[in-house]
């Protein structure tokens, strides 16, 4: 298949995901095989220390429509995420969580919304169902706590920028993923961030977050959360430039 055929590539960035990524995959797979639109996905090996790209090589052998890149060293989200969407051949690139923790049923929704009725980015927008542990009322509050950072200090107006599900009409955006510099998790509000103050047309999909009990999370929350803080600010001193 010729690069302008395909009308989705979706980016699938991993990090030690080996308990559930063959099962994610099919569910993946099958959600969009009922769909329309020609697609094409992109699996990242950011250096897991599991077996998680032994199971990328055989997935991917057995398919026509899937390639695979592997780092050496571990390069962080905002870095994974940004390489395979400018690898991408789709009209439409985005990104989810493999853990499905938001499942996969919703992407024919977020394509449809830059294919169908045009609009440059499609991001999700996360109401948690989860099962209260100390861990959960964290994600909760730090979550909570990170939007209202969004909101007062960068002045968005969308309700949730860190949710690991965006899609992008790549002609218009494509300069603006290639202008992003965080490697880490604020890439997901950078974007968000950048393609705002352009006046690109953003939609807000909202989704379910339900908590996957094999999901060992790589989110360190305080340290996370200064990190978070400290690209606020130099986003914020990189934009007033």
């Amino acid at each position: 298949m010729s690069v302008s055929e395909y009308d989705v590539s979706l980016i699938i960035p991993c990090y030690n995901e080996a308990p559930y990524l063959s099962n994610s995959l099919l569910r993946i797979r099958k959600v969009l095989d009922n769909t329309r639109f020609s697609y094409q996905i992109i699996l990242i090996d950011d250096c897991s220390e599991d077996n998680t790209l032994s199971i990328i090589k055989d997935v991917v052998k057995e398919s026509n429509n899937m390639k695979y890149l592997v780092h050496t060293k571990n390069m962080g989200r905002g870095h994974t995420v940004r390489e395979g969407l400018l690898f991408a051949d789709g009209k439409v690139a985005g990104f989810i969580d493999v853990d499905l923790e938001v499942d996969a049923h919703y992407i024919p929704a977020f394509i449809s919304s830059i294919l169908d009725y045009h609009y440059d980015v499609a991001i999700g927008y996360r109401f948690y169902h989860l099962k209260i542990t100390l861990y959960s009322a964290l994600r909760i509050i730090f979550s909570f706590i990170y939007r209202r950072i969004v909101w007062n200090m960068l002045k968005l107006p969308c309700k949730d920028t860190e949710a690991g599900y965006k899609f992008f009409k790549m002609k218009t955006t494509k300069e603006l993923i290639e202008n992003t510099y965080s490697k880490k998790w604020f890439w997901d509000t950078e974007i968000v961030a950048n393609a705002y103050m352009r006046n690109l047309n953003i939609k807000e999909i909202p989704t379910v977050f339900i908590r996957n009990p094999l999901k060992k999370s790589t989110v360190k929350v305080i340290r996370d959360s200064w990190q978070y803080l400290k690209d606020v600010h130099q986003f914020i001193k990189k934009s007033s430039d």
